[in-house]
């Protein structure tokens, strides 16, 4: 059975996307979206803040973004706006274990979980997403 609700991927490394988005497709995930860049990512932030666009009902987010804006920026843009604050993100990152405490005890911007890349299997991603999603 497919779930209609759509996942935000917000990654610079094509190759990880592409792993992501098939593992979640292959679960029956089929609405996935994939973001390249913080640019875009703040684009598509800016359209649901406005009613442009549907929010997701899930965002993977990297935070080792290549431009201008960091994944810790879009974190920051999404929780600060009543419309967008709510939408569960799972912060997918190489960052060590420290940083991850310092986010998840955050009083501000907080991810509902903190991944790291190296540590988890496309597999248990997936679990954890249909999880979230299925609630």
């Amino acid at each position: 059975m497919a779930l209609t609700k759509s996942i935000f991927i917000v990654e610079d490394d094509a190759n990880i996307s592409y792993i992501y988005k098939t593992a979640l497709k292959k679960a029956g995930i089929t609405d996935v979206e994939i973001i390249s860049s913080s640019g875009e990512a703040m684009e598509k932030i800016k359209e649901i803040q406005t009613g442009k666009k549907q929010k997701p009902a899930l965002m993977l987010l990297d935070l080792g973004l290549p431009d201008i804006n960091s994944g810790l920026d879009i974190l920051n843009a999404i929780r600060k706006n009543s419309v967008t604050k709510d939408i569960t993100i799972f912060i997918l990152s190489n960052y060590t274990d420290e940083l991850r405490e310092i986010f998840l005890n955050s009083k501000e911007a907080k991810p509902d979980k903190f991944l790291l890349k190296t540590s988890i299997m496309p597999s248990k991603l997936v679990e954890l997403v249909k999880k979230q999603i299925e609630k």
